[in-house]
């Protein structure tokens, strides 16, 4: 169902939008994104808060966003024919297999320093870490102040191994 964000723009008539995956909890009036976008010149906004090479993407360098939430120009996506390069990575990702994780790289790929950042409150990392490590799990503080929780990572709030499951529990989502 991933891959099923690319159609998006194909269905709606609209000219912005604003993606979330299903492992998110907003904390916060969700318009207020609204306040840290110029709707005049943009492809994409999103939290930029990791690199090309943490998702194992050779031959590219620089920051690079998670792709849980971002607000992306939809008219542009339509205007530029973005869903035919997209399928064309895939095309070429299934045949020398260029990246390791599904949707992020492409859209990283599509998007490669055409994006602008939003605070890293809307999209707060690491509630989804369940290595033995736990390197990327934030305090309690961090959770507090975020605007949307994201349980990134095979540790899913609807499962027993979840990080800060008691969040999920207080929505009666679990």
């Amino acid at each position: 169902m991933n891959f099923a964000r690319f159609y998006l723009p194909e269905i709606f008539n609209v000219n912005y939008g604003l993606y979330m995956d299903a492992d998110m909890i907003v904390q916060t009036d969700i318009t207020n994104i609204l306040k840290e976008i110029n709707m005049n010149d943009f492809q994409i906004y999103a939290v930029f808060n990791d690199t090309f090479e943490n998702m194992e993407m050779n031959g590219y360098e620089g920051p690079a966003f998670n792709a849980g939430i971002y607000f992306w120009n939809l008219k542009n996506f339509k205007n530029q024919k973005i869903i035919q390069k997209i399928e064309n990575l895939i095309i070429d990702h299934n045949k020398n297999k260029k990246w390791k994780f599904g949707t992020q790289p492409i859209l990283n790929t599509i998007y490669y320093k055409q994006g602008k950042s939003l605070d890293y409150r809307w999209n707060l990392l690491g509630l989804g870490d369940n290595s033995k490590k736990k390197i990327y799990v934030p305090n309690q503080k961090k959770v507090d102040e975020a605007f949307v929780l994201h349980w990134n990572g095979p540790a899913k709030p609807w499962k027993t191994n979840s990080n800060y499951i008691n969040i999920f529990k207080k929505y009666n989502l679990i």
